[in-house]
């Protein structure tokens, strides 16, 4: 089982699920409590995504922390 964690794999699934959701990065924000250029630095990838983070974004797009993470989709 691969465990290595992407930055950059990490940002394009949270900029897939807020597009998904039809939200700005500015809206999504918001919605998650979170300052609008973290969600723009951890979509480029420039910026290393948080723990309270992680909870808020799997909670609010309801999937789990490991697809966030890891794109696992089964866990």
């Amino acid at each position: 089982m691969d465990f290595e964690v992407s930055c950059i794999e990490i940002g394009q699934r949270i900029k897939q699920l807020r597009k998904e959701q039809n939200l700005t990065q500015a809206e999504f924000a918001e919605e998650v409590s979170l300052d609008p250029k973290y969600i723009s630095r951890i979509e480029q990838a420039k910026s290393k995504l948080g723990l309270c983070a992680v909870a808020k974004i799997s909670r609010y797009m309801d999937v789990s922390t490991d697809y966030l993470i890891f794109g696992n989709r089964d866990g």
